[in-house]
C-alpha cells in the first residue's frame, strides 16, 4: 500500500491511473495474444477450405453444364428419331437414335 502512495505523491493521481491502466492493458495484451493467433490461424484455414470447396463447386457446375447440354442434344435426335418413325423413315430413325447414343457416351465419359 506504501508503494502506491508514494507512485501518486511521484507523478500525481491522473497520471498513477493511467499507469496502472497501461500495465493493465500490457499483462492484458499478453493473455490474449495466444488466442488472438489461434483465431487468426483457424480463420486462414477457412479461407483456404473455402477456397478450395468454391473450386470444387465451380468444376461441377461446369460438368453438369456439359451434362445438360449433352442431354438436350440427344432429347433433340430422340425426337428426331420419333418423328421419322411415325413417318415411316426407318433409316432416318435408326440414324436419329445413334447419334443419340453418341451424345449419351460422350457424357458418361
Amino acid at each position: 500500500m506504501q508503494s502506491i502512495t508514494e507512485l501518486i505523491t511521484a507523478v500525481g493521481f491522473p497520471a498513477a491511473v493511467v499507469l496502472v491502466l497501461l500495465l493493465f492493458l500490457w499483462r492484458a495484451g499478453r493473455w490474449a495474444a495466444p488466442l488472438g493467433r489461434r483465431v487468426v490461424d483457424e480463420h486462414l484455414e477457412f479461407l483456404k477450405v473455402t477456397k478450395e470447396q468454391q473450386t470444387r463447386q465451380t468444376d461441377l457446375i461446369e460438368l453438369l453444364s456439359e451434362t445438360e447440354d449433352s442431354h438436350s442434344r440427344a432429347l433433340v435426335h430422340l425426337s428426331e428419331a420419333a418423328e421419322a418413325a411415325l413417318d415411316g423413315e426407318k433409316d432416318q430413325a435408326r440414324a436419329a437414335v445413334q447419334h443419340m447414343r453418341k451424345s449419351i457416351e460422350r457424357t458418361s465419359d
